[in-house]
């Protein structure tokens, strides 16, 4: 699809068994900010990954949610106390261009080892 990148978002993280991790942000591919809407990400061990395509050249912003079975979801942030938004810097998607990165992450890498590929 064109105006369109392949993003893969990978976060190492222990959750407790039968929880879930989500992606949700502020494009529709990541739920537009609605729970309920949020990409899922898949689990092998203690990776989470989601691979999806986000529009090309553009900042999205975004959170990880941990949805545990019957409980309160619990929102993963950058700065301090995880309130502030991720930023992902979306590539142009033309050859040579700087790929895809976070410009926004602080916090992340240790809690949840947080990375884009």
């Amino acid at each position: 699809m064109e105006g369109q990148v392949a993003v893969r978002i990978k976060a190492k993280t222990k959750i407790a068994y039968g929880e879930e991790l989500l992606v949700c942000g502020s494009v529709p591919q990541l739920g537009s900010w609605k729970l309920n809407d949020a990409a899922l990400m898949q689990c092998q061990g203690e990776v989470w990954s989601l691979a999806t395509r986000l529009p090309s050249g553009v900042r999205v912003e975004l959170k990880l949610v941990q949805r545990p079975q019957g409980g309160q979801v619990l929102w993963h942030g950058a700065g301090p106390g995880g309130n502030a938004n991720l930023v992902l810097e979306t590539s142009i998607g033309r050859v040579g261009a700087q790929g895809s990165r976070f410009v926004s992450i602080e916090g992340m890498r240790q809690q949840l080892g947080l990375d884009s590929a």
